[in-house]
């Protein structure tokens, strides 16, 4: 059995929507987690805060939010970032634990080109 060069998380279920997160192989030294996501109004509107924890240099958080911290629909923050949803709902994490975006709105489609890249 081999191991992908290319992990996925898919995020966003709670809000009803599905966006992929792909950290190639060797981005990172450690690896990368989903710690989990919840639920909150604290801005005044329904949002989704969650972490991607990166074990590098004593363990590095990749902070995301559906909608962004202005509550526009169709939003996404990852990392320091905001991305509008329009243009992609794919994602691939940067050495910068940044993320850059994916002009795909399925997972097939930005794996194919991330296997090819």
């Amino acid at each position: 059995m081999t191991t992908s060069p290319i992990q996925c998380f898919q995020i966003g279920s709670e809000m009803s929507v599905e966006i992929f997160v792909f950290v190639v192989l060797g981005t990172y030294s450690g690896t990368v987690e989903n710690s989990g996501a919840s639920i909150n109004h604290g801005l005044g509107h329904k949002a989704l805060d969650g972490d991607l924890c990166v074990e590098d240099n004593d363990g590095t958080m990749i902070s995301y939010r559906i909608p962004d911290m202005s509550g526009t629909l169709g939003t996404f923050v990852l990392g320091e970032k905001s991305f509008r949803l329009d243009d992609g709902k794919c994602f691939v994490l940067t050495p910068d634990y940044e993320a850059e975006q994916l002009p795909f709105h399925t997972r097939e489609e930005a794996l194919a080109y991330l296997l090819n890249r």
